[in-house]
């Protein structure tokens, strides 16, 4: 198991996916309304096709749309070259 605990601790945890996924829903559903949310992330894809497998309501409800962070690099990069070197100067290598 990892060593954050984390395993271990969703592991013995007493929720379902079922209930989690409620859950995650309801939280959405005040915030934001049907088909305008969007999914957004680094593993965006990996994380759509997990939570199509564990939470298809979730999906279902959120815009059809992903955002991954990594678009958003090129339009800062021309926008705002001093910030743009600050902030991605780290995947450079």
């Amino acid at each position: 198991m990892g060593e954050s605990g984390l395993t271990a601790q969703v592991l013995a945890s007493e929720n379902t996916a079922a209930g989690v996924e409620q859950e995650l829903l309801e939280y959405i559903q005040q915030y934001v309304p049907k088909n305008e949310g969007y999914l957004a992330g680094n593993s965006v894809h990996f994380d759509k096709e997990f939570m199509k497998y564990e939470f298809p309501r979730v999906i279902e409800y959120l815009r059809y749309r992903l955002i991954g962070f990594s678009f958003t690099r090129l339009p800062v990069r021309f926008l705002f070259p001093f910030f743009s070197t600050l902030c991605f100067s780290y995947m450079r290598g």
